[in-house]
């Protein structure tokens, strides 16, 4: 039987597990700032972002992942993707994709190396 994961199941369940973010490299960013967010309770609102941002972005391969971690099948209810945008683009990009996030009236900005993720929500 499938276990239906909300919000609230995605940061209880996923996000402290260790296992889970070896074996997900690709959802580090979010993994990180999450992290930070709980060892500086000021930025109690980037923890939110960085959950809504995984599970706008995590895809059916990576959920059998997880399902084999945790020992059962597990869906994701996705988040309205009118209110949630995901972009990824090279750092030399960043000002033309900026302008996609201007109907958004929050944007979380983050960088490794070359690649910018940027999470846009209203």
């Amino acid at each position: 039987m499938e276990k239906i994961f909300y919000f609230k199941d995605v940061e209880e369940i996923i996000f402290p597990n260790k296992i889970i973010h070896q074996r997900l490299p690709k959802y580090k960013s979010f993994f990180d700032s999450y992290m930070f967010s709980k060892i500086n309770p000021s930025l109690k609102n980037l923890a939110i972002r960085s959950v809504f941002g995984f599970i706008n972005s995590v895809e059916d391969e990576e959920l059998k992942i997880i399902s084999d971690i945790l020992g059962y099948k597990i869906s994701i209810n996705k988040i309205n993707v009118d209110n949630i945008k995901n972009i990824i683009c090279n750092i030399n990009e960043i000002e033309f994709h900026l302008e996609d996030a201007y109907n958004y009236s929050e944007i979380c900005v983050y960088r490794k190396e070359n690649e910018v993720k940027i999470l846009c929500w209203r």
